[in-house]
């Protein structure tokens, strides 16, 4: 077996190199609506805003195997995900990405209200579906509670095509395309989120000082919480 790589296919590569390194970067506003994969170009253009990422991740899933059938997680990941998504599209949101249990979603200003506003509807009717909804049945039909916890995070963000489109010289190749997100907000909704457990939600400072309603923001107290090196507040 032949284990080096053609000569054809490093020069491929070379080339698409040169290009993406080589091209100027070309900056899209981010607002109003999140643009979708297929309408992302698979250029050196970025999209910029400010936005409100939201994640959303179940507790103990690495026990789930042991504890029930390949047909009962089927049931149990396709529900919890289905109550996700649409606590998340009802409040104004774009899901942009399934990171094993954990479900990523954006939210940015439009016309229906600003990203931190409907970002914490989200959550709210996030907490409300999986406890009074989906856990109720699970509990019923295979004796189990899922756990989670909800980061929300609001801050500047940058994003922009990744991947590869099909394969040259063969058609029924597949695209295989993705977003990068490149800022901390992706990665603070998701330390936020694994800080806490139950069903609690922890916002940044950055997200509750734009809440408009202030009945609202008196819902919310001030925590600390210790992850990792880091402290969460």
């Amino acid at each position: 077996m032949n284990r080096s790589i053609p000569i054809y296919e490093t020069d491929l590569l070379s080339a698409a190199i040169e290009r993406i390194i080589s091209n100027e970067v070309l900056e899209n506003d981010l607002s109003g609506k999140l643009p979708t994969i297929d309408a992302m170009r698979d250029s050196n253009t970025v999209y910029r805003g400010k936005a409100s990422v939201l994640f959303v991740d179940m507790r103990h899933s690495t026990q789930l195997p042991e504890l029930f059938s390949p047909d009962q997680l089927v049931k149990i990941y396709r529900s919890y995900i289905r109550t996700v998504v649409q606590a998340i599209r009802y409040s104004g949101g774009f899901v942009r990405d399934f990171m094993g249990d954990g479900v990523l979603a954006v939210f940015v200003d439009s016309e229906h209200g600003s990203s931190e506003d409907n970002a914490v509807r989200a959550a709210k009717y996030i907490v409300t579906s999986i406890d009074k909804f989906l856990n109720p049945v699970l509990f019923h039909h295979l004796n189990h509670r899922i756990s989670y916890g909800v980061g929300i995070h609001t801050g500047d963000i940058s994003l922009s095509k990744v991947g590869m489109k099909g394969k040259e010289q063969n058609e029924n190749v597949e695209s295989e395309f993705g977003i990068a997100w490149i800022g901390n907000s992706t990665n603070l909704a998701c330390k936020q989120s694994g800080a806490v457990g139950g069903g609690a939600i922890f916002i940044s400072p950055s997200t509750y000082s734009a809440i408009s309603d202030i009945n609202e923001k008196k819902k919310w107290r001030k925590v600390e919480i210790a992850n990792g090196n880091n402290t969460l507040s």
